[in-house]
């Protein structure tokens, strides 16, 4: 009696996660705490980490409803939302990494070793999971320069 329940539990947890695609984007830091630190370079050590190449770090869900145009739209007003423009403008580099919500994947255990030793900061074990990168770098006469990149 008790099996069948597992197994009825086990179905339902399937279908709930593989089978509600629709829905809003979710947009979730994958650690909270070090974008912040990242961000204003507060509680880093300095000596490896740069406060001119800014990295952030998030993970999405509920993308692949959404043409490659909305898609775009919605990372942008996400990107408003989160940072001001003094942020950005901050660093030389200001780079948003979003990658795909995955079942059974941590990303919070990489994201450190990434920004300190990765030159362009992507989780070099799940680079098959990147979806969008937003970078934001300074150009001529203090104007920004934004990058978008949607990965396949």
């Amino acid at each position: 009696m008790i099996k069948k329940y597992r197994i009825l539990f086990m179905v339902l947890l399937a279908i709930n996660y593989f089978g509600c695609k629709s829905g809003n984007l979710k947009i979730e830091p994958i650690d909270s705490s070090l974008n912040e630190r990242l961000r204003t370079g507060k509680g880093l050590d300095l000596r490896l980490f740069s406060t001119k190449e800014v990295f952030q770090y998030y993970e999405i869900s509920n993308y692949s409803q959404f043409s490659s145009v909305d898609f775009q739209l919605k990372l942008d007003d996400f990107v408003k939302q989160q940072y001001t423009i003094r942020d950005i403008a901050a660093a030389n580099n200001f780079t948003i990494l979003f990658y795909k919500k995955a079942f059974l994947v941590n990303y919070e255990g990489h994201v450190y070793e990434a920004a300190r030793d990765e030159e362009n900061g992507t989780l070099s074990d799940y680079k098959d999971n990147l979806i969008a990168l937003i970078r934001y770098t300074k150009g001529n006469h203090g104007l920004l320069i934004r990058q978008r990149v949607l990965y396949p």
